[in-house]
């Protein structure tokens, strides 16, 4: 690793592509610094708007280092960034299958070179739907499409305001199925005319009854000398309509 004196201070010197790896290794103590704001940075706007991986802002070492492996993971090598070009042959992509399909995509590549102001483009066209290409699924993407009140089921159940995941997604199902299994094996109680949502609203004025009854049982559990907390006097019982 070479060092030269930037600024008053010695930082690591990157002459060729095949250093970049180096800086996975170097101790955060030698960087010149950790983070930098976005705005104060001149160079080219959507390169920064990629580096800022986690999107506020700021490039941080950690930004610099994940965009370093990420590289590594889908580049045969690391020379070619060294080219001035705005091209990058399909065949220097470790996926095989993924050459393959960029090369097949004339809006991406020509003559089996990947353009990247089509994929500027590309991404940019992407982010302007309702579909951003992050693998969130959002409101806007499902509207009118008959899956509104699904997808409301699916964010409240996951907890998500945004958007649902695919991983948030599968778990609803997951839960979904592990909940109707369930219910076909499970002794169901006996309704007039078998059908339950008519006695969801007396099960929701019971509720908090039913909760505080066990929170008592619990607290008889701990100790059986609360029982004298919960005994009545029959004194101060209200009168008994045998009518009703």
């Amino acid at each position: 690793m070479i060092f030269r004196k930037f600024g008053g201070s010695y930082q690591y010197y990157v002459r060729t592509p095949e250093e970049l790896p180096e800086i996975l290794t170097l101790d955060p103590a030698l960087w010149a610094a950790l983070s930098v704001p976005v705005t104060t940075l001149n160079t080219d706007k959507k390169f920064l708007q990629y580096l800022d991986y986690d999107g506020n802002g700021l490039i941080r070492l950690e930004d610099v280092k994940t965009a370093i492996r990420l590289v590594q993971d889908q580049l045969k090598s690391l020379a070619p960034l060294a080219e001035k070009t705005p091209e990058l042959s399909c065949s220097e992509l470790k996926d095989e299958a993924l050459a393959e399909f960029v090369s097949g995509m004339p809006e991406l590549a020509a003559d089996g070179k990947i353009l990247l102001a089509a994929v500027g483009a590309k991404l940019d066209e992407v982010a302007s739907g309702t579909l951003h290409g992050d693998g969130m699924l959002c409101e806007a993407a499902v509207k009118g499409s008959g899956a509104e009140t699904l997808f409301a089921g699916v964010t409240a159940a996951a907890g998500a305001a945004a958007g649902i995941t695919e991983a948030q997604l599968d778990k609803f199902a997951a839960d979904a199925k592990e909940f109707l299994d369930w219910a076909k094996q499970t002794e169901k109680p006996q309704f007039r005319g078998d059908d339950p949502a008519a006695y969801y609203d007396a099960l929701e004025g019971l509720k908090v009854k039913i909760e505080e009854f066990f929170r008592f049982s619990e607290l008889i559990r701990l100790d059986r000398a609360n029982l004298k907390r919960f005994e009545l006097d029959p004194a101060n019982l209200p009168p008994l309509d045998i009518t009703d």
